[in-house]
């Protein structure tokens, strides 16, 4: 039930109202939808993280970065590494699935502590946090190494430095890129793998219960934002929302979610 569904109806209704006028003799199962009621009910309220949950996740990112960081650099580590990049990126910069199935090195500036996703006339530029950017950062070096490790076993050449940053996928699936050689880091991380490995950190985390994904830890980065002191405009461009109305009803579902005691525990 909820807004999403309803507007999916309407949407179904006006699709098969347009194919009656290009002949469709059939029923418009959109309006059924509507007559019945189908989708009808409100929203369950938006999760963030709580305090207690927040401060459990970063613990653990940070716990297991400084178990990887008391040895050498193994790369056979490299999906730990690139598992705690996700959830910093995910949490500390409010990225989407989607977004880090298809990021690229050059959208990330470590030492500015940014990830610039913006495109023409929309502009997503997230700010980072400590902690997102230790493990982003730690993963970036990972990275680095296995590309240099995909030349040496005879993979796709990487060109120059910039040519790689501008090619390189940041969050990749498998070492192996059929038909690049053996070690040639092609393979785009699926989005229903990405949404998979984060629900795996927050059950880890202690995190569970309803809406306890992705999308919980991108508005927990937006309830950031706004304890932060974010304005809507600011919150428009770290989010890469199209709307401020969108950024409006961020901060009231914030504010009523936090007016509670189980928002502030």
């Amino acid at each position: 039930t909820g807004r999403q569904r309803q507007q999916y109806v309407r949407l179904l209704e006006r699709v098969f109202a347009h194919l009656g006028t290009l002949g469709w003799t059939g029923p418009n199962p959109g309006r059924q939808a509507g007559v019945e009621r189908i989708g009808a009910g409100s929203d369950q309220p938006t999760r963030f993280l709580s305090a207690v949950d927040r401060e459990a996740v970063i613990e653990l990112v940070l716990s297991r970065l400084a178990a990887l960081g008391s040895a050498p650099v193994d790369l056979e580590n490299w999906v730990v590494y690139r598992d705690l990049a996700l959830v910093g990126a995910t949490l500390d910069a409010g990225l989407k699935p989607g977004q880090l199935s298809s990021l690229s090195l050059n959208c990330i500036d470590l030492e500015q502590g940014v990830i610039d996703c913006s495109v023409t006339a929309h502009s997503h530029r997230a700010v980072r946090r400590p902690f997102a950017r230790e493990a982003l950062g730690a993963w970036v070096a990972v990275l680095k190494r296995l590309s240099e490790e995909s030349v040496s076993m005879g993979g796709r050449a990487g060109g120059t430095p910039e040519q790689w940053r501008r090619s390189q996928l940041v969050f990749i699936a498998d070492r192996s890129g059929r038909g690049f050689g053996r070690f040639s880091l092609t393979q785009r991380m699926h989005v229903s793998s990405i949404f998979r490995r984060i629900q795996s950190f927050l059950e880890d985390a202690g995190v569970t219960g309803s809406r306890a994904s992705p999308q919980t830890l991108r508005n927990t980065y937006a309830a950031l934002l706004i304890e932060g002191g974010a304005s809507t405009m600011e919150l428009v461009t770290c989010l890469g929302l199209t709307t401020d109305m969108t950024a409006q009803r961020i901060r009231a579902s914030w504010a009523a979610a936090y007016s509670s005691p189980e928002g502030n525990s």
